[in-house]
């Protein structure tokens, strides 16, 4: 009796759980459609609802949350370029709207480091990704200033997330223009790289330690020496056999000097974070791990 009454309560708990996620992610669409914005993917279970084309059409997937803007929401919209502050301030409060029923919209009100960086990591997930990159350098520019405001001692996992993905960025592309707060990051990292090999609790530290690691063999560093001792061990703390696999061949190529470009050059092949089977569905979200794996020192 007792065992079915607890049986019961956890079915019921499950529900619940489940009941809340859906009226929250309906919350948001319905948030994004009456500000005008469309939506762009949607994923639930093992399936996703992606627009493509100006149709809406369902895939199956694998879902891994717990990494970038994914870690916010399953809910992606086609969101507005955004060349002007008070753009941004009017994204923003669709961000807050969208949000309203979960923790998040606390994040978005306080400074401009969470609704900039959901606002452009959003963009390779949009059609036509990497143009979209191109044309909001604002958005970009608002994100490098907000994250250089944040001393790096102080950052949360989400500023952590925005420095990975500005300083991919500029490892993919070389020529473009540095960035002081990627510098200033890179530094404080490249001194203090225990912090991101005993973090714990979210995959953007084992990845970011990487990440750093390669920054600094690629641009001739030879810090990267010290923290290559630890490779092994970091890549331990990368979330499932596919993951790790992909970085161990990714750091066989860039550290070790290993050619495993062909491998490496297929779409298929980038497992970079728990959510990489949805990733894959969109054209331009792996652009710059792809570039990357072209890079050799």
């Amino acid at each position: 009796m007792g065992i079915n009454v607890l049986a019961a309560g956890a079915l019921l708990c499950l529900g619940a759980f489940f009941l809340l996620q859906s009226l929250e992610r309906l919350a948001r669409i319905a948030s994004f459609r009456a500000a005008g914005w469309r939506l762009r993917a949607w994923a639930f279970g093992g399936l996703c609802v992606i627009r493509e084309g100006g149709k809406l059409r369902l895939k199956t997937c694998s879902i891994g949350v717990n990494r970038g803007v994914l870690g916010l929401s399953t809910v992606i919209p086609e969101t507005p370029d955004i060349a002007a502050q008070a753009e941004f301030e009017a994204a923003r409060g669709v961000l807050i709207k969208a949000n309203r029923l979960s923790m998040s919209a606390k994040l978005f009100r306080e400074g401009n480091l969470m609704p900039a960086y959901a606002l452009y990591a959003m963009l390779p997930l949009q059609e036509n990704g990497a143009r979209r990159r191109e044309k909001n350098a604002f958005l970009r520019d608002k994100l490098a200033g907000a994250l250089g405001a944040l001393r790096p001692e102080k950052a949360d996992r989400y500023a952590l997330e925005a420095f990975d993905l500005l300083l991919m960025e500029q490892m993919a592309d070389p020529g473009l223009p540095p960035i002081p707060a990627v510098e200033q990051y890179l530094e404080h990292f490249t001194q203090d790289y225990q912090a991101l090999r005993r973090g714990r609790g979210a995959e953007i530290y084992p990845e970011l330690f990487l990440h750093v690691l390669y920054a600094l063999k690629l641009r001739g560093d030879d810090r990267w020496r010290i923290m290559k001792v630890h490779v092994g061990t970091v890549q331990k703390l990368l979330p499932g056999n596919k993951v790790r696999a992909y970085y161990r061949l990714q750091t066989l190529q860039i550290i070790y000097n290993e050619d495993h470009r062909e491998t490496l050059a297929r779409r298929e092949n980038i497992c970079s974070c728990a959510a990489w089977k949805l990733l894959s569905l969109f054209e331009n979200a792996c652009d710059d791990e792809l570039a990357l794996n072209r890079a050799r020192p």
